[in-house]
C-alpha cells in the first residue's frame, strides 16, 4: 500500500504532498475529525516512522 492510499483513506484528510528527496510528507487534516496519532498509526502500519511538525 502506498502512503497516499494509507493516509488518504482516513476520514478528515485534506491535501497530501510529499518530497522523496527530503523524505518529508505534508498532510492537511481536519483536527475535529482526525488526530495526528491516527495519521501516524496509518503510516506505522505500512512501515514508515513519522514525527509531527507543526
Amino acid at each position: 500500500m502506498t502512503i497516499r492510499l494509507a493516509v488518504g483513506r482516513l476520514e478528515g484528510i485534506g491535501e497530501i504532498s510529499g518530497d522523496a528527496k527530503s523524505k518529508t510528507l505534508k498532510v492537511e487534516y481536519e483536527p475535529s475529525v482526525l488526530t495526528v496519532e491516527a495519521v501516524q498509526e496509518a503510516l506505522n502500519q505500512i512501515g514508515y516512522e513519522s514525527v509531527p511538525v507543526t
